[in-house]
């Protein structure tokens, strides 16, 4: 279906645009129009530039930072007066990184052609996603595009700032287990079976800890052909599960529930799902698609299935705050904060300082889940290495306790 431009006027006389798909213009009319609004412009979108043919291997790829600070910087530099192209040319000379360099090198190519630049940036999917592309067109269409940049930019910092926190919550446990693991596989390959031919000499009755360990390692080296088969069976069987629709709707219903670490990703999910849903409703987004547009950016499968369900439910007139009421993912506060700032006019204000309140208390949740974590890895890998150890020594002892009882 074709894909229509809007503005509009609300009640207080706040003027919105941005995108719907529909079958006709009228369509579009009708909509608006049932949603309250009063529709000013109707107008069949410009044709996006069709992606090119050349496979994605041999594409710039470019990062998610890489892609924050285009963003940013490409804000700084329109809102102290710059025009776009010489925005870009900045940006493609002195550019932290080659990719980035040449990424703007390549879309002040395709603007210079004609494309808008949320065109020229929707032929990077995997640097800018559908958030990004359709904040950056409502931004073009209402003369806001600097505003929205700016917007982009706070948001994507933030984003990033909680990411790295999770990923530095995480590393010191990692890094302890994986050292730990190594280290008994170490020992398991290499020194096991030098005991085991020397235990087999003396001929004794081995203690159970021992020849535990001996049949595992004995058993794993053997029969590591079908160990290996199974467990890679196993890994495609779940992966392939995990791609379908249901499989990953489990999967992510699944980790909100997990002890301890549920409620921080549950947590997360929430604020994004305020910080995105805030952002775009401050770029001039109407709510029906700005739902749309965050339940595609929550990240959670089950969460998107979620708000899918709540923008329907919009669609059809109910409030907002109501909606989100029904569903106990989202907690109270959440609607609360939707039904003070509907009888407000202010929902994008309230739910940027709800996010705010809610990346603080994921920050102290990721110190308390790292400092949770930290005593369980040490007790696997204490009783890991004591387990190997006893094993392996348990023979010596019995061994001198026999010698000592014969003196």
């Amino acid at each position: 279906m074709p894909q229509y431009t809007y503005k509009v006027r609300d009640k207080e006389g706040r003027i919105f645009s941005g995108v719907l798909t529909a079958e006709k213009k009228e369509d579009v009319f009708k909509k608006l129009s049932k949603e309250g609004y009063l529709v000013t412009e109707v107008k069949k979108a410009a044709r996006k530039e069709k992606r090119s043919a050349e496979p994605e291997f041999f594409k710039t790829r470019i990062k998610r930072k890489d892609a924050n600070y285009f963003i940013k910087g490409l804000g700084s530099l329109l809102s102290s007066g710059l025009t776009l192209r010489s925005a870009l040319k900045i940006l493609a000379e002195e550019g932290r990184t080659k990719a980035v360099r040449q990424i703007t090198t390549e879309i002040d190519k395709k603007i210079e052609e004609g494309a808008s630049l949320s065109q020229a940036l929707s032929t990077y999917p995997a640097a800018f996603n559908e958030m990004i592309i359709n904040m950056i067109s409502v931004g073009e269409e209402s003369g806001n595009q600097v505003k929205v940049l700016k917007q982009l930019g706070e948001y994507m910092e933030r984003s990033e700032r909680v990411k790295g926190s999770l990923t530095g919550a995480m590393i010191y446990p990692l890094v302890i287990l994986f050292i730990a693991t190594a280290a008994a596989f170490f020992i398991s390959v290499f020194t096991v079976p030098k005991f085991a031919e020397l235990y087999e000499t003396v001929g004794s009755q081995l203690p159970g800890p021992t020849r535990l360990l001996i049949f595992i390692v004995d058993s794993s080296k053997r029969k590591w052909k079908y160990g290996l088969i199974m467990i890679s069976g196993l890994i495609v069987s779940v992966k392939v599960f995990l791609k379908t629709p249901s499989g990953k709707i489990l999967w992510d219903h699944a980790k909100i529930k997990i002890p301890g670490m549920g409620l921080l990703i549950r947590n997360i999910i929430v604020s994004r799902f305020i910080r995105v849903l805030a952002t775009l409703i401050e770029s001039g987004v109407l709510m029906v698609p700005a739902l749309e547009i965050t339940a595609k950016s929550v990240g959670n499968f089950f969460y998107t299935e979620v708000i899918r369900t709540i923008k329907n439910q919009v669609e059809y007139g109910e409030n907002l705050s109501t909606s989100l009421k029904q569903y106990k993912c989202f907690p109270s506060i959440v609607a609360q904060m939707a039904k003070v700032g509907e009888e407000g006019g202010n929902l994008a204000s309230m739910f940027h300082q709800l996010a705010d309140s809610y990346d603080e208390r994921i920050n102290e949740s990721l110190k308390h889940v790292s400092s949770m974590a930290e005593p369980f890895i040490l007790a696997f890998v204490g009783l890991l290495i004591g387990f190997v150890a006893l094993a392996l020594y348990m023979p010596v002892f019995k061994s001198v306790g026999a010698l000592k009882k014969g003196f």
